[in-house]
């Protein structure tokens, strides 16, 4: 039996070229620690290394696996990593924990941890950053010490350097963005535009921002953000949005503060907007739509000398026009209004109480005409006596 066992074995070294010990380029050497190829340094427990210079430098480090030429090349005391391809995790020197999967996938590993890159040059420039999932070619390639990023999609978040928590699912997704901190694109080529901002939300192919803004929010394919704190809903083709139930929006009194209670908008107000009839440019179907001008709104502010909270104005001088807002104005207008009317009520009454008055008064007129001409018919009888 154990000469059977010893055939078998030196049948699998001519052939597969494996055995327990050799200096053949190209063989590999089981030994008690692991696996390794011809050029790869003795290693610790548990590692496995296939491939030329692959875990050639790892005198401390162990649990590894690489695969590929110079595969975790200058790992040093990293443990529990797995390189697969062409100078993957080449120059890791103390990061554990790290999946690198592609040619050149995390590359320039130094000591960033608990990383996986999947891809060809997927998180390639990493030096420190950590918990980060790049899955596709050179995702999160130029990442430096950026932590808690996903990128999913070719060239996803492809510029961030130092930039957290952002999510990028799809290819140039957030392709520009640097610094900027917990953004979230979904769409191809989504995010574009935006470089340091921070908390926004872009969903729907080439969804973008038109500058740095934080919390704001773009949904539907070709959408932009143009302004901080802005939520936009569809593109310029858009012509209807719709739900099963009215937009409401937050108005306990336990939820406000400064609270004053004002007329200054009302009827002068309401009276001066000018209504008009329009279609948007970017609308090749031309659909009408019935509203106001925020330019002419803004007249009318100026030419009143009073604020309004409907009209909004972004960061790149386009206008805007809170509808809702117009509700309050229209109150005070209903309400002066029926002042007005209840005046005109009053003063109405007024006349039926004159009226009433003026016919009791013409009544004792006719009354006095008929005893005057009695008392003349009676005077004429004595006079013909």
């Amino acid at each position: 039996m154990k000469k059977l066992l010893l055939f078998l074995f030196i049948s699998n070294q001519s052939f597969g070229q494996i055995k327990v010990s050799s200096s053949v380029d190209g063989s590999i050497t089981i030994t008690p620690m692991g696996i390794r190829g011809q050029t790869n340094q003795d290693f610790s427990l548990g590692s496995i290394a296939l491939g030329t210079n692959a875990l050639a430098s790892n005198p401390v480090g162990y649990y590894n696996t690489a695969i590929g030429d110079s595969s975790l090349r200058f790992n040093y005391s990293g443990r529990f990593n797995s390189a697969l391809g062409n100078k993957a995790l080449y120059l890791n020197n103390s990061g554990d924990f790290n999946t690198s999967i592609g040619a050149y996938s995390m590359k320039e590993n130094q000591f960033g941890s608990f990383n996986t890159a999947v891809g060809m040059n997927a998180l390639r420039e990493n030096r420190g950053g950590e918990a980060n999932t790049a899955i596709g070619l050179s995702t999160l390639f130029n990442n430096l010490y950026g932590i808690y990023n996903v990128g999913i999609g070719a060239s996803a978040l492809f510029e961030n350097t130092t930039g957290f928590g952002n999510v990028a699912i799809g290819v140039n997704t957030l392709v520009d963005e640097r610094e900027g901190e917990e953004n979230t694109a979904i769409g191809n080529h989504a995010g574009f535009g935006i470089i340091n901002g921070s908390n926004n939300t872009l969903i729907g192919a080439h969804s973008s921002s038109t500058g740095d803004f934080s919390n704001a929010t773009a949904i539907g394919a070709y959408s932009s953000i143009n302004a901080s704190n802005k939520v936009r809903i569809g593109n310029s083709a858009v012509t209807v949005i719709e739900g099963q139930v009215p937009w409401s929006n937050p108005s306990d009194r336990r939820l406000k503060e400064n609270i004053n209670y004002t007329s200054r908008l009302g009827l002068s107000f309401i009276t001066r907007l000018q209504t008009v009839s329009y279609n948007y440019t970017a609308d090749q179907n031309k659909t009408r739509h019935d509203g106001f001008i925020a330019q002419d709104v803004e007249k009318v502010m100026k030419d009143l000398g009073v604020p309004f909270s409907g009209l909004k104005k972004s960061g790149d001088g386009t206008y805007s026009l809170a509808y809702s807002d117009f509700v309050m104005p229209l109150v005070n207008a209903v309400k002066e209004q029926q002042l007005e009317i209840e005046k005109l009520k009053n003063q109405v009454a007024d006349l039926e109480k004159l009226k009433e008055q003026n016919q009791v008064l013409l009544s004792s007129i006719e009354d006095i005409k008929a005893e005057l001409a009695r008392m003349r018919a009676s005077d004429a009888k004595i006079v013909g006596k």
